[in-house]
């Protein structure tokens, strides 16, 4: 709920966008190599966690190593569940977050679909703006 004029609010949705952790089944945006190696920036008691992510670790004087060069994940290519949670532990963000407005309720003019975006007629639901009529003449 807010006081701003509608056109603003609604301009603010339009542009508003943040990236996000990518989930499993979404396509990997670029190439993300891990190098053989140390992984300092984790602790020693995740070790067990990465290794059922299916990452080639050890455990040497309490650091992490990757024992050979691990290929997470290939763009263009889905994410499993573990390298969607290897890419969310690497705090590697691939997707977009976006609201897209299909329509908005305003106090004294009731409820109002957004113009730009195309109906649920459209779409092949026709109950959904059954309902939407009804509630507009409900107000009147």
């Amino acid at each position: 709920m807010t006081n701003r004029d509608v056109p603003d609010v609604l301009k603010w949705f339009e542009d508003y966008e943040d990236t996000e952790f990518a989930r499993s089944g979404f396509k990997a945006t670029r190439d993300v190599i891990l190098p053989q190696g140390p992984l300092e920036d984790f602790s020693h008691t995740i070790e067990p966690h990465l290794r059922r992510l299916g990452l080639p670790t050890s455990l040497e004087r309490g650091v992490i190593h990757l024992i050979k060069e691990y290929q997470v994940c290939k763009e263009g290519v889905p994410l499993t569940p573990e390298q969607a949670s290897i890419l969310k532990l690497l705090g590697i963000q691939m997707a977009n977050f976006k609201v897209t407005m299909k329509c908005h309720w305003t106090k004294g003019k009731g409820f109002h679909k957004d113009q730009d975006v195309q109906s649920d007629q459209e779409d092949g639901n026709d109950s959904e703006d059954d309902d939407n009529e009804a509630m507009e003449e409900d107000e009147t």
